[in-house]
């Protein structure tokens, strides 16, 4: 069919539709190739596909080459969406304008378009009170391709090239709790990169971190993060964005690298939001806001900037990237436990212990200044702040034997537990030679050290225990003078998140039976490509594990680092008889294709040994047959020459002496 929008189009209240068949090969010239649930009419009109359904090879001139929802709703329960183009957004799927989109199973594949969303593309825009979602629950999402170049004729048109991508979501509105793209941890998608048309960035969840929304960030959450940033002298955000989950989640932010600027490190400021998207009681708030955000340190890689968020929310969190404009060091958390048992960790009093170690290394930039202030500091104009930030399910001990304070220049002063016992401070003053040690500042590490304690009763198999952690350290002036107070220092370095796996290790039934260990193996993959299985992977002590690489359309693998080495461009890694934690991260690469210039000559042969020319043939005498050629190796001519001679003098010598016998006669 050759329609202006939608081969089947559905505009007024109670409208219902259920699609059992095929809506085919079908030619719009404006929205939606094949179904369009419009934005016009009264929001109650719904859409169902039933397995065994085909929407295919449809095309629109505008948005949505598949399916486009507007105020309604569409629930995939089976059925294709396969082969449809749009020169916009949505090759497959297109959602906006209050639209809902559930997909419970089916496939979305092969879809093209010359924007972007590929599979789908999401736009969060309200319509007639109602609030647009996609809700990716299960089924697969794969091959699907954005910034192909179709050339529309109509059912002739075609698409070729492109950007692998099966996720988007446009830079119109924000995300909120009610307004979002999800994806959910039963669905199949190919490439679990979501692009974001705002900032050109796209975003990965962990395979444990699914379940997760995500969405642009209100105006007003990325003024207040960007005001945030400047008052701690950072740099304005490299990118933000809304993400919201029930618990802590890892992400990698790609497609930002260039703009990192070299040597710097990339922080990720999270700031809580209501149900409107907006951050909490912002007409409260006030130029002091640092309270609000919360920051950590992010590890950059060629894949992107990976950070963990390590509380849930409700409504959600406001992201912002940012960078510090001088490096003042770093601040890591870790601990010897990286997961528990829930019955071989479990103590006497029936809790379980995590010890914490917060390290932070000064760098020269803060070295510098301390060295330069020598004169002038003492215990009165500066403070150095040790924070762990543990779990809310911790409770850290806090008698003086259960924790432990080092440091070249400082010592503790007071020691706290604050926040129901999560909270761990750790104030420090000067040593009274501190100034003999400057020096050791670089190589010596400050380290502060704990347990924290964790109840039964919150133990969680597959949960993770996450704690994070900062230091603030400010030095200030007595002068009065206004000069004099602008050199006083501020400096705020973030920690990282460190996780803490809770398992339970399954014991054979029977009298005799060995416990069973499990490890955890992170597996990621870069933009370009997938690794299978990916995420956090559990596996038995003992066995092995096959992780297989897959790069996308138009990309091949670039690296594969195993526990951050190099061990080449594999398609396939298995880790051998495992017996501890590992990681494997992969980088893809655009394919290189060799050129081929018509123009350049080809290598010219190697030149062989000159050989003696021949004696001219009678043109009288029959050739010989190939047969007769002497088979030496030798140049023939040589070896005819050779012969006639040799004949010549045998007859020569014959005549000479049947001559002298006739003279003695």
């Amino acid at each position: 069919n050759m329609v202006h929008y939608g081969a089947v189009y559905l505009n007024d209240k109670n409208e219902h539709l259920t699609i059992f068949g095929k809506v085919n090969n079908n030619y719009s010239d404006d929205r939606g190739g094949g179904v369009v649930v419009s934005n016009n009419g009264d929001v109650n009109k719904n859409v169902i596909v039933y397995p065994g359904a085909e929407i295919c090879n449809n095309i629109s001139k505008n948005t949505g080459g598949g399916i486009m929802v507007s105020c309604g709703t569409l629930t995939m329960k089976g059925g294709k969406i396969s082969g449809n183009i749009s020169e916009k957004e949505g090759g497959g799927v297109y959602v906006r304008r209050g639209g809902h989109f559930t997909m419970e199973d089916g496939e979305i594949s092969d879809n093209k378009s010359a924007s972007f969303g590929g599979g789908i593309a999401f736009t969060a825009s309200d319509y007639s009170g109602w609030a647009p979602y996609a809700d990716l629950k299960g089924g697969s999402i794969v091959n699907n391709t954005m910034k192909a170049e179709v050339k529309l004729d109509l059912l002739n048109s075609t698409a070729e090239g492109g950007e692998s991508n099966d996720l988007a979501i446009a830079s119109d509105e924000y995300g909120k709790a009610d307004r979002f793209l999800s994806v959910g941890s039963k669905i199949k998608i190919a490439n679990n990169n979501v692009y974001f048309a705002n900032e050109g960035k796209n975003i990965t969840f962990d395979a444990d971190s699914l379940e997760s929304k995500l969405g642009n960030a209100s105006p007003a959450s990325v003024s207040a993060l960007s005001a945030d940033a400047e008052a701690k002298g950072w740099s304005s955000p490299l990118a933000t964005f809304w993400m919201q989950r029930g618990g802590a989640a890892t992400m990698t932010v790609g497609g930002l690298n260039d703009k990192i600027k070299e040597g710097l490190p990339v922080y990720a400021m999270a700031l809580p939001v209501g149900e409107d998207g907006n951050p909490v009681v912002l007409e409260q708030r006030t130029a002091e806001i640092s309270s609000q955000a919360s920051v950590y340190a992010a590890d950059v890689t060629e894949n992107g900037i990976t950070f963990t968020v390590p509380e849930g929310n409700d409504n959600g969190y406001a992201i912002a990237l940012v960078q510090p404009t001088a490096d003042f060091g770093n601040v890591v958390i870790t601990t010897t436990k990286s997961q528990i048992d829930k019955n071989k960790d479990k103590t006497a009093e029936g809790t379980y212990e995590i010890p914490y170690t917060a390290t932070y290394t000064m760098s020269d930039n803060l070295k510098n200044i301390i060295e330069t202030k020598e004169g002038s500091i003492s215990d009165n104009n500066c403070t150095f702040t040790f924070t762990v930030e543990l779990d809310k399910r911790l409770t850290a001990k806090s008698e003086a034997k259960d924790y432990k304070f080092t440091s070249p220049i400082f010592e503790l002063k007071e020691f706290t537990v604050t926040d129901g016992g999560s909270t761990v401070t750790a104030e420090c003053k000067l040593k009274a030679d501190w100034k003999k040690y400057i020096n050791e500042l670089l190589k010596t590490p400050m380290v502060l050290e704990g347990t924290g304690v964790l109840a039964e009763k919150d133990f969680t198999v597959g949960d993770t225990i996450n704690t994070t952690g900062y230091i603030e350290v400010s030095i200030s002036t007595d002068s009065t003078d206004s000069a004099e107070k602008l050199n006083s220092i501020y400096v705020y370095v973030p920690g990282n998140v460190c996780r803490t796996l809770m398992v339970e290790e399954t014991v054979p039934v029977g009298p005799v039976g060995p416990t069973v260990t499990f490890y955890s193996i992170r597996a990621t993959a870069g933009e370009g490509g997938a690794i299978a299985p990916s995420g956090y992977v559990s596996v038995l002590e003992g066995t092995d594990k096959t992780f297989v690489i897959t790069p996308a359309e138009g990309y091949e693998i670039k690296d594969v680092l195993v526990d951050g080495t190099s061990v080449g461009a594999v398609s396939e890694y298995t880790f051998n008889k495992v017996y501890k934690n590992h990681t494997i991260d992969v980088t893809f690469q655009t394919k290189k294709e060799e050129p081929q210039d018509p123009d350049k000559p080809d290598k010219p042969e190697k030149p062989t040994k000159p050989t003696k020319p021949a004696k001219p043939a009678n043109p009288d005498k029959p050739a010989k047959p190939d047969a007769d050629v002497p088979k030496t190796g030798d140049n023939a001519p040589d070896v005819l020459l050779i012969s006639l001679f040799m004949l010549t003098l045998s007859s020569l010598a014959g005549t000479l002496f049947w001559k002298r016998r006739s003279v003695k006669k």
